[in-house]
């Protein structure tokens, strides 16, 4: 009954620690995939104006 009490509690504080392993990735993914959206719309505004110019 100790052994089985044990396993599960083992077993809980495992998983609480991979969820928060799981949540922090998924907040730098999510901080990383903001990051190039907003490089990706400031270099094509870059690129609009730089073309605009030259005409």
């Amino acid at each position: 009954m100790l052994f089985i009490t044990a396993c599960l509690l083992t077993f809980s504080i495992a998983m609480l620690f991979l969820s928060d392993l799981l949540s922090m990735a998924a907040i730098i993914t999510h901080f990383f995939g903001v990051f190039t959206l907003v490089f990706g719309m400031v270099f094509i505004v870059l690129i609009v104006l730089d073309k605009r110019d030259r005409l």
